[in-house]
């Protein structure tokens, strides 16, 4: 359950300090409250008992509607809050509210500070209130020396997804306490919002969650999210908000060669794509195997008899389910040059180019993190005993933006993503002793 820490509400004129929290998860009313309760005798759903209150819970109210802890009493024509009392004066109904469904009586504020009843059984973000937490509300007092700037603000990428963190010194000289700031689109716990060492810190899966915009640039797959935050007070037709609003971006190249330069204890070996943008990475794995189960790495010096078949998954480490990995082209070498001008060509265009399965087995590509065959062993022509080495060129495709299904019924595969091209860094697996027994 994500949940910011609790602060102080800022109004020195309130009678009495609360402090609140802004809960990201969406819930239904009820649930929310439940929510607010587990975490304090005092703990409820916040209520709004004057102009200045208004706008300080406002400024918890962008990114999507949030609940209050008002509702429709027994008399449809009045309001309780969840403290007991009646709603009286003042209200910050929207227009045409409160309405008059009586199907629908739980009070909700929406990003432009109004109130609109709706049903209680929509779920939606809240913002929780408890008497007296002893919680300070001091940002970087002794940590910040005023120079920090959002030219510090970190970005990390890798297979794993985005990790954004802004020191809690930038926001303290803004004048922004740093928990009125979210990911401009919350949908699950998958979205992380931690606050770390002095650093409010933003972590979010490499896929379309979290409102993550994933666009295909032809050589890349880019994501892109946005950290939103505002704080201060409009008054009448004026408005002294500050705002900040931190695009942040991670691009994963979509092609790689996959080998590896050296020979093989074990014969197992993996690469780090390194990307233009921000340092970002996936790793991609290529491994031999000792059968067709897959479950065991071949370790050591690795010898076979022709027709022994060779197991050899192709693996991406991490990444979101979204993302598949792809065989476009495998071969092999008497040699560890993946240019060698001797070559035997087993899988192009994402397609096997032996038909009989006795030959070569393609068990998976293109239809998740692996790509698995089975090919029989073979010797280069002239050579009674030698080496061979294998090598794939591997395509990574986001199925939330591309069609990244492989078809081979005609020897062909889907239409390629427009403008798409290959972008390749050189790896290989062997070499892999061959024995000719006849």
């Amino acid at each position: 359950m994500l949940m910011t820490s609790w602060l102080k509400f800022s109004s020195a004129e309130e009678a009495k300090y609360t402090n609140s929290f802004k809960n990201f998860q969406v819930l239904t009313w009820q649930n929310a409250r439940n929510t607010c309760k587990d975490k304090g005798l005092t703990a409820d759903l916040v209520t709004i008992e004057s102009q200045i209150k208004e706008e300080d819970t406002t400024l918890y109210a962008w990114g999507g509607p949030m609940w209050l802890g008002l509702t429709r009493s027994t008399n449809p024509e009045q309001f309780v809050w969840v403290n007991g009392e009646r709603l009286g004066s003042p209200s910050f109904w929207g227009t045409d509210e409160p309405n008059k469904d009586q199907s629908m009586n739980c009070v909700e504020m929406r990003n432009d500070g109004r109130w609109y009843v709706t049903s209680c059984d929509d779920e939606r973000t809240s913002l929780c209130e408890m008497d007296s937490f002893p919680v300070s509300t001091d940002v970087g007092a002794d940590v910040c020396d005023g120079s920090e700037s959002v030219d510090d603000i970190a970005t990390e990428c890798s297979g794993h997804g985005l990790r954004l963190s802004i020191s809690h010194c930038i926001f303290s000289n803004i004048g922004m306490n740093p928990l009125q700031s979210a990911l401009a689109v919350y949908t699950g716990e998958e979205c992380k919002i931690e606050d770390i060492d002095n650093n409010r810190v933003f972590e979010i899966p490499a896929s379309s969650d979290c409102g993550t915009e994933v666009n295909n640039n032809g050589t890349h797959l880019v994501y892109s999210n946005k950290v939103l935050g505002s704080a201060g007070k409009t008054n009448g037709p004026i408005s002294r908000n500050r705002v900040i609003d931190i695009g942040f971006s991670c691009a994963f190249e979509l092609d790689v060669t996959v080998s590896l330069d050296s020979g093989i204890t074990p014969l197992t070996t993996s690469i780090e794509i390194a990307l233009d943008s921000q340092e970002s990475l996936f790793d991609v794995e290529m491994a031999l195997f000792t059968d067709e189960t897959f479950s065991a790495q071949v370790e050591g010096e690795f010898e076979v008899n022709v027709p022994d078949m060779l197991y050899l998954n192709i693996n991406l480490v991490a990444g979101s389910d979204e993302l598949v990995v792809r065989g476009k082209k495998c071969w092999a070498t008497p040699e560890k040059n993946a240019d060698n001008a001797v070559q035997y060509v087993f899988i192009d265009n994402f397609c096997a180019m032996e038909q009989d399965e006795k030959y070569l087995n393609v068990l998976s590509n293109g239809e998740g993190h692996d790509i698995s065959f089975a090919l029989q062993s073979f010797t280069f022509l002239d050579e009674n005993a030698g080496e061979i080495f294998l090598h794939c060129e591997v395509n990574l495709c986001d199925t939330s933006v591309a069609d990244c299904s492989v078809d081979c019924a005609t020897n062909s595969r889907r239409r390629r993503s427009e403008n798409q091209v290959d972008s390749l860094a050189a790896m290989k697996i062997g070499p892999i002793q061959i024995k000719n027994n006849l």
